[in-house]
């Protein structure tokens, strides 16, 4: 495998287990590498999003969620329907 696909690979996985540990501020700055490394990957910015929306920061997730957006149009839909989450 090539290095950069398994060291994007390898911060996601210590950005879920940040995560799950309840720490979020690492948790996110992780999640903020990945997509630096890999932009088209869309679980990081699912988790972020999701990270930033527990934590009530609404705006700042929709803003991920958007930059997804523009970088992956096929992914539309699924991501119109996570913001119609975010102002319910």
């Amino acid at each position: 495998m090539n290095g950069a696909v398994d060291e994007y690979k390898r911060l996601y996985k210590l950005a879920l287990f940040f995560h799950q540990q309840g720490q979020l501020e690492t948790a996110q700055q992780y999640y903020q590498r990945v997509i630096e490394q890999n932009p088209s990957f869309h679980p990081a910015y699912y988790q972020l999003s999701e990270l930033l929306r527990t934590q009530g920061h609404l705006e700042e997730a929709a803003n991920v969620y958007w930059k997804y957006i523009e970088k992956t149009p096929e992914s539309l839909r699924f991501y119109y329907l996570q913001l119609s989450f975010l102002y319910k």
